[in-house]
C-alpha cells in the first residue's frame, strides 16, 4: 500500500509556485528568475500536450498532464473569435500569423476530435458494464 501511495503521489502535478518555491530553497536561485524558467517550460509542456497523439503527457518528476475538455473548448471559441476580428493580411508577417493561427485551430480541433472520442469511448464502456452486471444478477438462481 506504501508503494502505490507514492506512485499515486509523484503522479499529481506539482503546481507552479510550489515547484518555484522549493527550487528556490534547494538552488538559492532569484525566485523570478526561476519562474521565469518554469512558465516557459510550462508552455513547451502545453504546446507539446496540443501536438501530443494521446489527451495527456507524464512528465517525469512533475506528474501527468491532462487535457480538460471544456478548457479546450473555450480555447478553440477564444481562437476562432481572434481569427474572425482579423482583418485580411496585407503583409507576409500579418499572413504568417493569421496562418499559424489558422493551423493551432486546426490542430486543437483535432484534438477536441480525440477528447469526444474517448469520453464516447468511457460512456460506451460504462455502458457495457452496467449492461454485463445486470445480466449477471438475472442469471443468478435465487
Amino acid at each position: 500500500m506504501y508503494c502505490w501511495t507514492l506512485i499515486l503521489l509523484l503522479l499529481i502535478p506539482i503546481k507552479r509556485k510550489q515547484l518555484i518555491e522549493q527550487l528556490s530553497l534547494s538552488t538559492g536561485l532569484n525566485e523570478q528568475l526561476l519562474d521565469d524558467l518554469v512558465v516557459l517550460y510550462y508552455k513547451e509542456v502545453s504546446s507539446e500536450l496540443v501536438r501530443a497523439e494521446n489527451v495527456n503527457i507524464n512528465v517525469h518528476k512533475l506528474g501527468v498532464f491532462y487535457i480538460k475538455p471544456w478548457s479546450l473548448e473555450t480555447t478553440i471559441n477564444r481562437m476562432k473569435k481572434m481569427k474572425n476580428a482579423m482583418k485580411k493580411p496585407r503583409s507576409l508577417q500579418a499572413y504568417a500569423i493569421h496562418k499559424e493561427k489558422i493551423e493551432h485551430i486546426e490542430l486543437l480541433e483535432r484534438l477536441q476530435e480525440k477528447v469526444e472520442a474517448i469520453q464516447q469511448q468511457k460512456v460506451e464502456v460504462k455502458l457495457k458494464r452496467q449492461q454485463y452486471e445486470q445480466e449477471s444478477k438475472d442469471h443468478i438462481p435465487s
